[in-house]
């Protein structure tokens, strides 16, 4: 009878601890939620190497100096010198330009002398380039004008976001307008431009 009782037992002890692990694994698997959400940000790391947005290099086919006067009697021929400098003088009037990216790439200086009516403008073309792998750029560009009281000069990016391909390009387009002449001497001036690239989605 003791034997039967203790196969019964064990029987009954096998059957609860079966019914409890069935009833603990059917509460874990009713009681998880399935959740999908979340976001992906496509950003610069940390490390500069990541994003490479800067000006980049002059070529001798670029055309990056185009002068307007008022009088429509002169133009600029533009002269190649390196990679980061570029020079323009017209054939008529002794007016010059020239366009010197900084080392870093990140700035560069545009500089105009001897010109002689209001309204005489010079445009400049800086290219840009994106060689980030995979991150989108926002473009800004500021310039710095120290002589206000003859030029007007603005700077302003052709596109304002550049593509994540490892090379795609714009241009920062930089005008220098004269808006009064000294009554001795001729009107020269040089400007700082600063290119600010952020990382975008």
């Amino acid at each position: 009878m003791k034997r039967k009782n203790k196969k019964e037992g064990r029987l009954f002890l096998g059957i609860l601890v079966a019914v409890i692990t069935l009833g603990v694994g059917y509460a874990a698997i009713s009681g998880v939620n399935l959740l999908i959400n979340g976001s992906a940000t496509a950003k610069a790391s940390g490390q500069q190497e990541d994003f490479k947005v800067h000006f980049d290099d002059l070529t001798s086919s670029g055309n990056y100096m185009t002068y307007t006067e008022e009088a429509a009697v002169d133009s600029f021929t533009q002269t190649f010198d390196t990679a980061k400098h570029v020079t323009a003088t017209t054939g008529e009037t002794n007016k010059t330009a020239s366009i010197t990216i900084a080392n870093d790439q990140m700035s560069a200086d545009v500089a105009v002398s001897n010109l002689t009516t209001i309204g005489d403008t010079v445009t400049f073309t800086i290219p840009v380039i994106n060689e980030s792998d995979g991150i989108k750029a926002n473009i800004t560009a500021a310039v710095t004008n120290n002589n206000d009281e003859y030029f007007n000069v603005t700077a302003t990016p052709t596109t304002a976001t550049l593509l994540n391909d490892g090379g795609a390009t714009t241009n920062v387009t930089v005008t220098v307008s004269v808006v009064k002449v000294p009554k001795v001497n001729d009107v020269n001036g040089t400007f700082t431009v600063t290119l600010t690239a952020e990382p975008t989605e």
